[in-house]
């Protein structure tokens, strides 16, 4: 991975766009119909969308397998069923992960009566093994400021860790081979690159190769950071 920049931005206007009914997906990789042979994956990372389904809307089912899904809520409530039967509500201030294994169909939608926003992570996971474990974690209770609250440890060493920072607020990174942190909400600015980034808003990504010790500190506004650590 040595050959790969030590950063790479991408602001939230350069994300490829699919609408649905009801459905508004915001890609920061190749996703569906679009295609770019340099933005394919990071790591283990194959996609990071960034979704809003209006009231009753959502993804019917469909199938997947070889694949970890994490989602992280960010407002209002997701629906998921799947194919073993379970049916479980994940409100927001909670991250949902279902490692699809050897293959499960699995629907989302939102049941509520506002719009539902979430952030979905899919990693390649190689070893399939059984199909639809499912866990959920709430964060709600434990999420303090400043203090990066581990949302899942996946195998293969994959950690993906919320922040949230209150105005001018900050917090370190984990220290990783590859870093990739996505802005939920609010701004940040990252200190401990050669380069400065400038300011990053909501919907924008970065892929970090190698980056040291880096911390994030907080625009007037504050911010809320998903932070994956991968391996190479």
């Amino acid at each position: 991975m040595t050959d790969l920049p030590d950063f790479h931005v991408l602001r939230a206007a350069a994300r490829y766009e699919t609408e649905g009914e009801g459905i508004r997906s915001r890609h920061c990789f190749s996703f569906g119909a679009h295609y770019d042979s340099g933005n394919i994956r990071f790591g283990s990372l194959l996609a990071c969308n960034d979704e809003l389904l209006a009231p009753g809307s959502g993804f019917p089912p469909h199938p997947h397998a070889g694949v970890v899904i994490v989602t992280w809520v960010v407002r209002g409530t997701l629906e998921h069923t799947d194919s073993t039967g379970r049916v479980a509500l994940c409100r927001a201030g909670a991250v949902q992960v279902l490692r699809s294994g050897s293959g499960i169909e699995h629907a989302e939608r939102n049941p509520g009566r506002g719009s539902c926003r979430m952030v979905q992570f899919w990693l390649d996971r190689a070893e399939l093994g059984p199909p639809g474990h499912y866990t959920q974690v709430d964060l709600r209770s434990i999420l303090r400021f400043g203090n990066p609250a581990p949302a899942c440890l996946l195998p293969g060493g994959a950690i993906l860790r919320v922040t949230r920072l209150q105005p001018d607020g900050q917090a370190a990174l984990r220290d990783a081979p590859l870093v990739h942190l996505f802005v939920v909400r609010g701004s940040l600015s990252l200190s401990g690159l050669e380069a400065d980034l400038g300011l990053l808003d909501e919907g924008d990504s970065v892929q970090l190769t190698q980056p040291g010790e880096l911390s994030a500190l907080a625009g007037k506004d504050g911010a809320e950071i998903l932070v994956w650590a991968l391996r190479s």
